[in-house]
């Protein structure tokens, strides 16, 4: 980083730290931009203070190295399982509720049709749907599509795969495998 080399060039006696404005948390990010604007800081990598990535990209080779950390890493089995009876019988307040469906607006606003179903189609997982009543099952290539079928959300599939449990006690919910020929 740019202010590390300085740092270790000009030594610390040559840098300084000053507070400009005292203000409400939710003002901070304004504010901050607000002084980007003004006083067009040297070291400071980012223009936007609320997207710090804004008109940024990583290299292919950072991409590269940040694919090859991140492979692996993930919650074991009994992690997962810890974390499923944690939550069991718990919710969210209608506040939270609230909040998440904001987030999941907003994020709904930002992400294109084509490139949703592009993300389906690359991490789907084919489902098999058995109607106990009726004896059907029925194939679905992405847990989306089973929660459209049924009139759920997406986490809901998800959490009758891992319970085992009946949907509406009628419908038993089984995760294949890949979709695109990857079971």
């Amino acid at each position: 980083m740019a202010i590390c080399s300085a740092l270790l060039k000009y030594g610390y006696s040559g840098f300084s730290l000053e507070i400009l404005e005292y203000c409400k948390q939710e003002e901070t990010l304004e504010k901050e931009n607000y002084y980007f604007s003004i006083l067009q800081p040297e070291y400071n990598i980012s223009k936007d203070a609320s997207a710090p990535m804004l008109g940024r990209n990583h290299t292919d080779s950072t991409r590269e190295k940040i694919s090859i950390l991140r492979q692996g890493i993930g919650r074991t089995e009994e992690t997962k399982r810890r974390i499923s009876a944690y939550r069991e019988g718990k919710s969210h307040t209608e506040e939270t509720k609230r909040k998440i469906s904001e987030a999941k607006k907003a994020m709904e606003k930002l992400t294109s049709a084509e490139t949703k179903n592009k993300i389906s189609e690359a991490l789907g997982e084919l489902h098999l749907v058995l109607d106990k009543e009726t004896g059907v099952s029925n194939k679905y290539e992405t847990g989306k599509k089973v929660a459209e079928a049924l009139g759920c959300s997406p986490a809901t599939v998800t959490n009758y795969v891992k319970s085992g449990r009946l949907f509406k006690d009628r419908y038993l919910i089984n995760k294949l495998g890949r979709a695109g020929g990857k079971v």
